[in-house]
């Protein structure tokens, strides 16, 4: 075996799974499969004309991205609650805009 092939070996946990088992894990359409992998949104390896998936890269990508879309909601929620607040003007609620400088 030439050492190309036992460093992947080596990366490759597990047996890879085919599309369908794949889409089945993450509970998507096959179509989406392909398409995510071709666009590289989720980690694939091609063999040949065919693409494969390992399990755990998956599994670890899903948890990361998860991880993203948790933050950056929390980032959009204090940087909407930090947006115009309402102040007590002149007999009512008013927003304070930003004076625009000239």
């Amino acid at each position: 075996m030439a050492k190309a092939d036992q460093d992947l070996t080596a990366q490759v946990q597990g047996p890879l799974l085919l599309p369908a088992e794949a889409a089945a894990l993450l509970r998507v359409s096959i179509h989406n499969i392909y398409r995510n992998a071709r666009l590289g949104r989720i980690p694939s390896i091609r063999v040949g004309g065919l693409v494969r998936f390992d399990r755990e890269e998956l599994l670890t990508h899903v948890r990361e991205a998860a991880a993203r879309e948790v933050d950056q909601r929390a980032r959009a929620r204090r940087t909407k609650a930090g947006a115009a607040r309402p102040t007590r003007g002149d007999g009512g609620f008013s927003f304070k805009t930003p004076k625009r400088s000239r």
